[in-house]
């Protein structure tokens, strides 16, 4: 006699050969003929491996953007900390000059290198100015460009 599902057994022994049937199923899975195989145990090892892989080079291309981030931030920093001091001399002397500065920065930024080219325009009574700060082991570079009073302007 066969029981229908979700009927609840009637005698004792169908409750204890519905018992050992399920014990049965749970037990087959861990048994030396329905275990895991060496090759299956080595095909996840290398599916867990390449995974592994992958994450860790995501990891190593994000520490790159995050060193390329921290550059672009400092050269930022210091283009306006130039230009500040730019700004100072114009102010204390009146307008800028054409001309050609170049340097390094001091401290901790030693190897960041600072351009600034004073040049005249169309305009006689404004000068372009543009600052530029660069990193020595890097080819990337910082631009940044303003307009200020022509000092050599005399009006008429």
């Amino acid at each position: 006699m066969m029981s229908q599902i979700g009927s609840r057994p009637k005698t004792k022994d169908q409750r204890l050969k519905k018992n050992k049937m399920v014990f049965s199923l749970q037990s087959s899975v861990f048994s030396p003929s329905g275990g895991i195989t060496l090759i299956e145990v080595l095909l996840a090892v290398v599916v867990l491996s390449v995974g592994i892989v992958g994450v860790l080079r995501a990891y190593t291309v994000s520490l790159g953007a995050l060193e390329v981030a921290q550059g672009t931030i400092e050269s930022v920093q210091l283009a306006r900390q130039k230009m500040a001091d730019i700004e100072q001399s114009v102010l204390e002397g009146g307008g800028i000059s054409p001309g050609l500065t170049s340097g390094n920065f001091e401290g901790m930024y030693q190897d960041y290198a600072w351009q600034w080219e004073v040049s005249a325009t169309p305009a006689e009574a404004l000068c372009q100015s543009v600052v530029t700060v660069s990193r020595q082991e890097q080819p990337r570079q910082l631009t940044l460009v303003t307009y200020a009073r022509n000092k050599n302007y005399k009006k008429d």
